[in-house]
């Protein structure tokens, strides 16, 4: 009986801090792809789930799944496009915007807290689909964050590499801003 008592501040102190959800928003960039590609400026989206490993230590394990999409700024048709001057394998017409596709992600890092700040640094396996031919790639992610209780602020700095099943190849880049419930 006194082993539980003992015990069960460690046990709630530690369920307490071990699962967040982040969401954020911010500007997203892109590169690659096989042909040319008229924008690569776009928003982005992600929503990640954690769960920290031996939540009472400083530099902990952290496994994530993490979803997310891009999407344009300006839409398709609105005359907002690059005409390339006709040249071999090219038709002259308006290039189209750089794909924007959703994504789900499996991540493993680590997380490091001291007082109200937190810092992650987590990377994995993604697939990739929508806007175009689907594909596997990988995510990486950095992210920084201020504790207020169960509420945290976020900024993130993410960036992808894409492999279509088509052979093209992307590469994109976001900084974000968001909340973090813990």
């Amino acid at each position: 009986m006194a082993l539980t008592i003992r015990l069960a501040p460690i046990a709630g102190a530690q369920a307490r801090n071990s699962v967040s959800l982040d969401a954020t928003i911010g500007a997203s960039a892109a590169s690659g792809g096989k042909q040319l590609y008229a924008s690569s400026g776009s928003i982005s989206g992600e929503v990640t789930l954690g769960v920290r490993l031996h939540a009472e230590r400083a530099l902990a394990a952290l496994g994530a799944i993490s979803v997310g999409r891009r999407a344009r700024f300006e839409g398709n048709g609105d005359g907002r496009c690059v005409i390339p001057p006709p040249t071999e394998g090219t038709s002259g017409q308006c290039e189209p915007p750089f794909p924007d596709p959703n994504h789900v992600g499996v991540l493993g890092g680590v997380e490091v807290r001291q007082e109200e700040l937190s810092l992650r640094a987590l990377a994995g396996p993604a697939f990739y689909a929508g806007d175009g031919p689907s594909g596997f790639g990988v995510q990486t992610q950095l992210v920084g964050a201020i504790d207020y209780s169960h509420l945290a602020l976020v900024a993130a700095v993410r960036e992808s590499w894409i492999s279509r099943v088509t052979g093209e190849r992307f590469r994109f880049f976001s900084f974000e801003l968001g909340l973090r419930v813990q």
